[in-house]
Formats: C-alpha cells, sequence, structure tokens
C-alpha cells in the first residue's frame, strides 16, 4: 500500500490505464458529458471506472447507473450523467466537510495514535451510520448517504471510512469482492483495508455496524477469508497481527479452561465479548459459566457476546 490518499488502484493499472483513469477524471472534475478516446482502446474501461469510484469518494455526484459505455477496436466513449450540478455538489460537500470537521474537533487530538484515529473513525460511524438494506437512490451508495443522511449500504461506509482514512493521512483502501452472511447469504461487498503503525489490516465497518460490534476490526487475510471473499493477490497482504480489537483488550480464549477464566473473571458486567480460536458449541459456553442472559454468537469469526439480562 502507498502512502495516506494515494489512490491505490491507480497504482496497479498499465500506463494505458493510468491515461485513461487521468482523463475520465478530468472529465468528471468539468462534469463533462462525455470521455472519449481513439488512442487508449485495449483497456478495461469497467474496471478502470470501479477503480476510480474507490479511489475517490469525492466523485460521489456521479450517477453510476445511467453511464453509456461504446467500446470497440476503434474507440472507447463513455458517456455521464450526474446527481448534482456543480453548485449542488459544492454545498453538499460544504456540508460534509463541516461535519468530518465537527468529528476531528471533538475526537481526534494532534497527539493520537494512529490506531486511536482509526478506532475513532469506526465508532463514528457506527454510531451515526445505519444500514439500508433497501436502497432507494444513489445517495445510499456514496458518501452522501452515510455522513449527511446517516443511512448507506456497504460502498458508503467503506467510501466514507476511507475519505475519513484520508483527511487524517491514514492509508486506506476500498476492498471489492463478495461476503456470505450467518444465513448462507452471498453478496457483492466492500470494506476496506487500512494501514495502522506498519500493521495492514482489514476492517468491515459495514458488519460491525449492525450492533456496535467490533468482530471485524483490523482483521487479518486468514480471518476475513472465513466469510468474505476477494482477490487477495490484488491487494496488500494482512498477516496476523495485535491491532485486533480482541487482542487489544487480553478477550481470546484457545480453550476452554482460557474460556472459564475469562468468563469468571468478567461476571459481573453488563456486557462483554470475546473471541474462540478452538471450535464450540452453545452448549461448551453454558458449561463455561455463563450466567443467565443474551448470548450473541458470530460463528464464523468465532466471537461471543454476552449481555446481562
Amino acid at each position: 500500500m502507498e502512502v495516506a490518499g494515494a489512490r491505490f488502484y491507480y497504482s496497479r493499472f498499465s500506463a494505458e490505464e493510468k491515461a485513461v483513469y487521468d482523463g475520465i477524471c478530468d472529465t468528471l472534475r468539468q462534469w463533462g458529458p462525455v470521455y472519449a478516446t481513439s488512442q487508449y482502446v485495449n483497456v478495461d474501461a469497467t474496471k478502470i471506472m470501479n477503480g476510480i469510484l474507490c479511489d475517490n469518494p469525492e466523485f460521489f455526484y456521479v450517477d453510476r447507473h445511467h453511464m453509456m459505455l461504446k467500446h470497440n477496436q476503434f474507440f472507447l466513449r463513455i458517456e455521464f450523467h450526474y446527481t448534482y450540478d456543480r453548485q449542488e455538489t459544492q454545498n453538499i460537500w460544504q456540508r460534509m466537510t463541516e461535519v468530518l470537521e465537527d468529528f476531528e474537533s471533538a475526537h481526534i487530538k494532534p497527539d493520537m495514535r494512529t490506531l486511536q484515529k482509526q478506532i475513532e473513525i469506526h465508532r463514528f460511524l457506527m454510531a451515526n451510520v445505519r444500514y439500508a438494506p433497501y436502497p432507494s437512490d444513489d445517495d445510499c451508495h456514496s458518501i452522501v448517504g452515510a455522513l449527511l443522511r446517516g443511512v448507506c449500504v456497504c460502498e458508503g461506509f467503506a467510501k466514507a471510512y476511507k475519505l475519513m482514512c484520508d483527511r487524517l493521512k491514514i492509508a486506506s483502501i476500498v476492498v471489492m469482492g463478495t461476503a456470505t452472511d450467518q444465513d448462507g447469504q452471498k453478496e457483492n461487498h466492500m470494506w476496506n483495508i487500512t494501514r495502522i503503525d506498519g500493521v495492514t489490516a482489514h476492517t468491515d465497518v459495514t458488519w460491525d455496524a449492525a450492533g456496535n460490534y467490533y468482530d471485524y476490526f483490523n482483521l487479518c487475510d486468514e480471518e476475513i477469508a472465513k466469510d468474505h471473499e476477494f482477490k487477495q493477490a490484488m491487494y496488500p497482504g494482512c498477516p496476523p497481527n495485535r491491532i485486533n480489537y480482541f487482542h487489544l483488550n487480553k478477550a481470546i480464549a484457545h480453550n476452554m479452561d482460557e474460556l472459564r477464566s475469562f468468563v469468571a473473571a468478567n461476571r459481573d458486567k453488563e456486557q462483554f465479548a470475546l473471541k474462540l480460536t478452538f471450535d464450540f458449541d452453545k452448549s461448551q459456553l453454558y458449561q463455561a459459566g455463563f450466567a443467565k442472559g443474551a448470548l450473541r454468537i458470530n460463528y464464523g469469526q468465532g466471537i461471543v457476546e454476552y449481555t446481562k439480562e
């Protein structure tokens, strides 16, 4: 991963693809109706557009559902439509900037470690944005839905997270892949890879925001691959780390004895969560000494959260 705010997908493109990428970006910045070239035709324009929209969350005003692509061996032509005109975009950008500045003023301190800044971004999005199971318009897929409406799909979460990281000079990219929920439903999905003090890790704010969880905060490749799929060779490697939420809070049990000890030590708390690195079923949890209460179990990640009744 390159420096904070760098265009990750751009960095992976060929010289021809970069030329098309730059030309399209110039067109979008001018609200141009058409990008066309007869010089660079041996490219995958859809791949380039996906890279542009992931690298540049500020292009929220592009109507991605009504782009018209014409491409053959002689020319490449893309017709653009825009959700907002230039003045509307400037007004919306100003409102989002105020939201982000308010967040930074309230939660980010000059001497704060990068990890703590990331935690604050994660907390902010979990607290202020909810998932839209039935997105109504393009805003649900962008930073507008996340930062101004407080409702969006995974794309909005991931792009808002990247924008907030970019502003704080934290290296972050938007990952494109799929995810399978606990009901076995697989869907296209987006999340982030972030570099924190030299450590690269996955964070899926969308899935954590479902209940103010930390199940998907700074996971390694092996952990995220339990319920997410993506082209690993395309992205920076994320090895096992110690900045995962459960490592940071020493909330990991490797066997039943460690689980019993953890439960005993936290018995009086109203709520606690831990990660189990061994196979288990619900009956074992009660054998470990959990008092009567509500258990949330994420079997895919081995997470158990207890809430006292």
